[in-house]
């Protein structure tokens, strides 16, 4: 049985070598902090729907008005009111939220999103003087524009950069639609259920109860804890040295009853179990 055999990966920490520099390749986005990701597609989407929104100026104003000092008035407005209104709701949304009155909820939601889309409408309008129609052009083209940046950076730049860490700050930070909020699972909880588990695997595999299971059961307990323990191993942070030594404890308890599963195969195969009546192949052995 092939899994019997340590690994490279495990045979190397269980000697000594540090897990960090064996982590795979080195990735930036692993290391940023939640609100970096956060702020380069706000600011990235933002310029793009200024000069989006410039340009839709160009097809829909007047050329006296349809100015880039004109495109910024709009946007700079458009950003602080929307602000204030999508504030206002947050904390009236935190509040309803508190009652679970689902009506109330909804009526917030909808009532904040309306006002943001009116005021969308009514800058532009009362900047370059232009009917609604031409207005609603101008929402959807920079709309259209600030999404297609952000997603842009999510697969490109920033691919990866949204992991766990940073759904989880960000569903924190904007709070749950629903009427129950959700439980903000992040990376940490995670590593911390899984290094869970490896211990609760190895104290049934080291002490277990009722006597000792037999050889086949012992090598699948081995072929489990390898898998959890590469498992853990990729994820694991390479800057934290807790959690290093906490793995590295699991590996040393691993590679004690790896061993001892490998002298009781060893004993096995010296004293093969004698073949059965009819069996012209006899025993064989799934260690190799």
């Amino acid at each position: 049985m092939e899994l019997l055999s340590p690994g490279p990966m495990l045979a190397v920490i269980s000697q000594g070598g540090p897990p960090a520099l064996l982590t795979g390749p080195f990735s930036p986005q692993e290391f940023l902090h939640p609100t970096v990701p956060f702020i380069i597609l706000i600011v990235a989407s933002e310029i793009a729907g200024l000069l989006a929104g410039w340009l839709a100026s160009k097809m829909m104003a007047h050329e006296d008005v349809a100015t880039f000092g004109n495109a910024a008035r709009v946007w700079l407005f458009r950003t602080l009111l929307c602000f204030a209104i999508g504030f206002a709701g947050g904390l009236a949304f935190s509040m309803v939220q508190a009652t679970g009155d689902s009506l109330r909820i909804m009526l917030v939601q909808f009532g904040t999103a309306g006002l943001v889309l009116l005021i969308c409408l009514l800058v532009p309008m009362k900047i370059y003087v232009i009917g609604l129609l031409r207005a609603l052009i101008i929402a959807v083209i920079v709309g259209l524009a600030e999404m297609t940046v952000a997603m842009g950076l999510e697969l490109t730049v920033l691919k990866g950069a949204t992991s766990v860490d940073h759904i989880a700050w960000l569903k924190s930070l904007s709070g749950s639609f629903s009427n129950k909020p959700e439980p903000v699972v992040n990376s940490a909880e995670i590593s911390r259920a899984a290094s869970n588990e490896i211990d609760a695997l190895l104290n049934t595999a080291l002490h277990p109860v009722g006597g000792a299971p037999s050889l086949e059961a012992q090598e699948a307990q081995v072929e489990v804890l390898q898998q959890k323990l590469q498992a853990r191993h990729n994820s694991l942070p390479p800057d934290d040295a807790h959690e290093q030594a906490v793995f590295q404890n699991q590996l040393n308890r691993y590679m004690s009853f790896l061993n001892t599963v490998k002298a009781l195969r060893r004993v096995k195969s010296t004293n093969p179990t004698p073949a059965a009546p009819g069996d012209t192949h006899g025993s064989h052995s799934p260690v190799h």
